[in-house]
């Protein structure tokens, strides 16, 4: 029986910060800001564990202009200003490009028949 996870990565963490496991981070990722640690063995804890460092809510970064996060129904976008480079850019920006002519020659959508 594994001892308390939480508890052994509380021992890790620094004073103030928050680390959680992969399985946690694999429930919030996307909310927030966290850098992947390197592999551990903990006592008590039958396999080796990934710890993720949490640095904070994405919407954070938001208000920073760091990040773009776009979020409604049929968008889910996030662009990390700092990361992103010219070439993905303009990838993305073809690539709405086409969904838009796509959505107007359609006759099935809204847009079309305002066009």
């Amino acid at each position: 029986m594994e001892a308390n996870l939480a508890a052994r990565l509380e021992g890790i963490c620094e004073p103030g910060s928050v680390v959680v496991s992969t399985e946690t981070y694999g429930l919030v990722k996307d909310i927030v800001n966290a850098e992947e640690g390197e592999p551990t063995a903990l006592k008590g804890i039958g396999r080796t564990i990934t710890p993720y460092h949490i640095h904070g809510l994405r919407e954070d970064r938001t208000k920073s202009g760091e990040v773009i996060a776009i979020n409604a129904v049929g968008l889910d976008l996030y662009i990390d200003v700092g990361e992103a480079d010219d070439a993905e850019l303009d990838a993305l920006i073809e690539k709405v490009n086409q969904m838009r002519a796509a959505r107007r020659a359609s006759p099935s959508t809204p847009e079309s028949e305002d066009a």
